[in-house]
């Protein structure tokens, strides 16, 4: 890194150009979701602002991009229920770098450094992302408990990058967030009230497997049949298919729920299914339940 590139006393000889690069494997502590596109930190035993390309203004102004892409995310209604932080493990593999960092003065009034560069983000999942990127560093007059004094990092032209790595860190999230084994019990009400016998309640294990958001639950019956259903999961969790244990005993089944943490609950029906033959209107069989729960991610 040139970091005579960023001294105020090369406007002298005209403004220079550096590139710093950064990788993203930062502390989770750091995702968290900002106001504005600014970011403060600490400086150590410096009366002046950090220069434009200082490691640590590269470390902020990339901090800055996934604070903001998190916050997008979330307000999006993804990532705010993440037990496995799938969002934050995601954001973490993003990488940026700044390059033709370019100084472009000193405001004494302000007592900020006045920088731009082209940001470049890149991740396996999308092509290289550039843009050019306005930014300043100024010293605040806030404190640290350490008795550091702060600075604030503020950036102009970010919105595209925020944008593209919104999309690809949402499409993640569902790959992920719901993937998996959910285990747990499947049990119903009898048949008119019955309380034991073929018709009686019955209470059983099952695995519902989760493919992004596509979920699929098959389990064999007590009567020795199949019943399949198929589904999505999100926040809310929907199911349904047909259950069949002969050619004259077979019903339809749907359960609608929702998903916190780890944990899947939801209600539904078995039923006769609607014939048009004789518009008969489907009866409910039995009430059911699901409680479930996703497997530790591995």
């Amino acid at each position: 890194m040139n970091t005579n590139a960023n001294n105020p006393q090369d406007q002298r000889n005209g403004a220079k150009t550096s590139t710093v690069h950064l990788a993203s494997d930062l502390p989770s502590r750091w995702l968290l979701p900002v106001g504005a596109i600014a970011v403060s930190i600490a400086l150590a035993g410096c009366e002046k602002p950090p220069a434009c390309g200082d490691t640590s203004t590269a470390a902020d102004v990339h901090t800055t991009l996934l604070q903001q892409v998190q916050k997008r995310v979330v307000r999006a209604g993804y990532g705010s229920d993440d037990p496995d932080g799938v969002l934050p493990g995601y954001l973490r593999t993003v990488k940026s770098e700044l390059v033709q960092v370019v100084y472009e003065g000193y405001n004494a009034e302000a007592k900020k450094n006045i920088c731009k560069a082209t940001m470049r983000v890149t991740h396996d999942d999308f092509k290289p992302q550039e843009r050019p990127i306005l930014y300043t560093s100024r010293l605040t007059e806030d404190i640290t408990p350490s008795g550091k004094r702060d600075t604030l990092v503020e950036i102009i032209g970010m919105e595209p990058l925020i944008e593209t790595v919104s999309v690809f860190a949402q499409q993640h999230y569902l790959r992920h967030r719901y993937s998996g084994n959910w285990n747990g019990t499947y049990s119903c009400t009898g048949v008119d009230g019955a309380e034991s016998g073929p018709q009686g309640p019955y209470k059983q294990d099952v695995t519902l497997v989760g493919d992004g958001i596509n979920a699929k639950l098959e389990r064999t019956t007590k009567g020795g049949g199949v019943e399949v259903l198929n589904g999505t999961l999100s926040q809310q969790a929907f199911l349904e298919g047909k259950g069949q244990n002969n050619a004259d005993d077979f019903w339809v089944t749907k359960f609608a729920g929702e998903i916190q943490g780890k944990q899947l609950t939801a209600t539904g029906t078995l039923a006769l299914p609607f014939d048009p033959r004789t518009m008969t209107t489907a009866e409910v069989l039995r009430r059911c339940e699901l409680q479930l729960t996703q497997e530790a991610r591995k």
